[in-house]
């Protein structure tokens, strides 16, 4: 289901189980058993003046270690992680909830389609809800980034990425925008397990004895596509078999470059997110979005296969 982002959007509530301990009582626990180690140190000293002298000798030198350690932790970092642990304002929604896991880590997933979340100048549009507006300026530290962009291309403009292997879903933060000729091109190798190949994919004539696995895989997904046509079930995914066997009507080799447009929108009759805007790319090509959307690309590889994965190639788009 597309994710809401306007006004009238339910917000995410914090998760209660998200409970940890404040940042500065943790440094304080750790300097006060510093601390109390020197004393028990010290007491190994044949008499009192020997224990005296290391103990004013530890807490001297503990004490010159915690002020250049306090100061460069200020310089570096410790500002922001004491304002990432303040209570985050009821507008930024809390703890992202994340239903990605388990058993849902098996099956097949996608982005969720949105809305352009920067206007003219990188501001955002001023019917965002305020709370998405403020977790892009200041997410908390325990999580990535939020919806991260980068400026819409104008004519005679472009723009590098680069496409990870092992990622089913590579984010370029690019929005793409409808009926306007977008030029894709890409360069370099990747490694689907242990086959090299380009971004058009295997097929390139250079066999490898590991490919039997993607010829049994292919046939198994000839039986996919039968099943698709007798059930009339579109959404049905075998095991083992690439992600996309066909787009536009052509087959796509194994670890293609495929891009994909988020703008599936809502949920089709049966309940499940509608599909995405998705072609194949390859080394070259130009493409057109019928509707806008958020742009991300990954190799044709089957699902849950993407760790074994190494590499990646370059990606320019144009307009």
């Amino acid at each position: 289901m597309p994710e809401d982002y306007r006004k009238n959007g339910s917000k995410v509530e914090p998760d209660p189980t998200d409970q940890r301990p404040p940042f500065l009582i943790s440094i304080i626990s750790v300097v006060a058993c510093g601390v109390l180690v020197i004393p028990v140190f010290a007491f190994q000293a044949p008499d009192w003046k020997s224990f005296t002298s290391i103990t004013a000798l530890g807490v001297a030198v503990a004490g010159a270690s915690l002020l250049v350690g306090a100061l460069t932790g200020f310089l570096f970092g410790i500002p922001r992680k004491l304002q990432q642990d303040r209570p985050a304002p009821s507008s930024q929604g809390g703890v992202l909830h994340d239903s990605y896991t388990d058993m849902f880590k098996l099956l097949p997933n996608q982005p969720r389609s949105a809305p352009r979340l920067d206007g003219s100048g990188q501001k955002a549009p001023t019917d965002l809800h305020a709370s998405v507006t403020e977790r892009r300026k200041h997410p908390p530290i325990s999580h990535s980034p939020y919806r991260k962009t980068v400026p819409l291309l104008s004519a005679g403009d472009s723009r590098v990425f680069t496409i990870y292997a092992m990622l089913p879903w590579n984010e370029t933060g690019l929005y793409l925008e409808a009926g306007v000729t977008y030029q894709f091109k890409s360069a370099g190798e990747w490694l689907d397990r242990t086959v090299t190949c380009g971004p058009d994919g295997t097929n390139d004539g250079d066999f490898h004895p590991s490919e039997l696995a993607h010829l049994a895989a292919s046939a198994l997904g000839e039986l996919e596509s039968l099943f698709k046509k007798v059930t009339k079930n579109q959404e049905a995914n075998f095991k083992f078999t690439k992600r996309h066997d066909r787009l536009e009507g052509d087959r796509v080799p194994w670890f293609c470059l495929v891009g994909a447009i988020a703008n599936g929108g809502g949920a089709t009759s049966n309940g499940k997110p509608a599909e995405h805007d998705t072609f194949r790319i390859g080394s070259a090509r130009s493409y057109k979005p019928v509707q806008f959307g958020y742009f991300y690309a990954y190799g044709n590889d089957a699902w849950n296969f993407y760790e074994n994965n190494r590499g990646s190639v370059t990606l320019t788009v144009s307009r």
